[in-house]
């Protein structure tokens, strides 16, 4: 194995071991924030600092709001910070968010379910793009990016074949990973259509 397959080997277990020791608290609460927070922990270790992470929830210039979200990748150079609360939830506008994710225990048909529905919460949400000037250049407002779903659990009780009907079923999920059994990538073309798994 390679020097970085090494050092990212070594990021797993770290996960792996963070997310055992969540297995001990016995308050359902407890256990889902400690297991959030080291699922948060990891992915701040392997992005960019240009992409944030936290939990929240996502709004809109219409006023809507998505319901609450437990790992929220954003753009921290261009996003402006709405309010954070007392519990340190954040809001974010729409138009910053790179991907969502709910974080559970286990993945199974009734949480692929659950996550189907929040991650629908944010894309349902209006985002704007405005044009801009780069270099003395007027631009065009961009499309804007497609916010990525994810599922992210210690196990799984379901096999890789009901799975895959299930994520064809739920389509927003679009990464679905248990840290003990293996990561799924739902391949869409550009109609959303599932090409493979």
């Amino acid at each position: 194995m390679t020097k970085i397959g090494n050092l990212l080997l070594r990021k797993q277990d770290k996960l792996l071991s963070d997310l055992k020791e969540c297995v001990d608290i016995d308050h359902p609460t407890g256990k889902g924030d400690s297991s959030e927070e080291s699922w948060r922990e990891f992915l701040r270790s392997i992005l960019p600092e240009k992409y944030k992470i936290t939990k929240g929830y996502v709004i809109d210039s219409n006023g809507n709001e998505s319901e609450q979200i437990d790992i929220i990748i954003y753009d921290a150079l261009y996003s402006p910070l709405i309010m954070t609360t007392k519990a340190n939830e954040m809001y974010i506008p729409s138009e910053a968010v790179y991907a969502v994710a709910e974080v559970k225990q286990t993945i199974n048909k009734s949480y692929l379910e659950y996550t189907q529905k929040k991650i629908q919460s944010v894309k349902n949400l209006y985002r704007s793009s405005r044009g801009m000037i780069s270099s003395g250049k007027k631009l065009p407002p961009r499309t804007p990016t497609k916010i990525i779903g994810l599922m992210l659990a210690t196990n799984m009780n379901i096999d890789t074949c009901t799975l895959n009907k299930h994520l064809k079923q739920y389509d927003n999920i679009d990464i679905s990973c248990s840290i003990n059994k293996g990561s799924f990538y739902v391949l869409k073309d550009d109609n959303n259509k599932i090409i493979d798994i």
